[in-house]
């Protein structure tokens, strides 16, 4: 990976933030599917969340990097999931 991040393969984004944005997306995507596999619509996971539509939309858009973890979990518990977070050791740069 080290050497991707050497040739500039991310041109004007750094590699942290095009990583950012893929886990968005990727977290967006798996709320959009348990919404759809269990028929919940966007005002009723709002309502189950506690929140307003706004910051559902927020985080039912994969462009969209800026949302609270806060949010991420209560998603979760709407759909009847967990939310799991860790820290692995980064690959060295020589």
């Amino acid at each position: 990976m080290w050497a991707l991040r050497s040739m500039n393969f991310y041109g004007r984004r750094g590699f942290e933030e095009v990583t950012t944005l893929a886990w968005k997306r990727l977290l967006s995507w798996e709320v959009s599917e348990a919404m759809r596999k269990g028929r919940i619509s966007k005002s009723e996971m709002a309502k189950r969340m506690g929140t307003r539509g706004s910051q559902l939309e927020r985080l039912l858009d994969p462009q969209d990097p800026y949302v609270l973890l806060e949010t991420v979990q209560k998603a979760a518990s709407a759909v009847g999931k967990r939310l799991t977070i860790g820290l692995t050791d980064a690959p060295r740069v020589a």
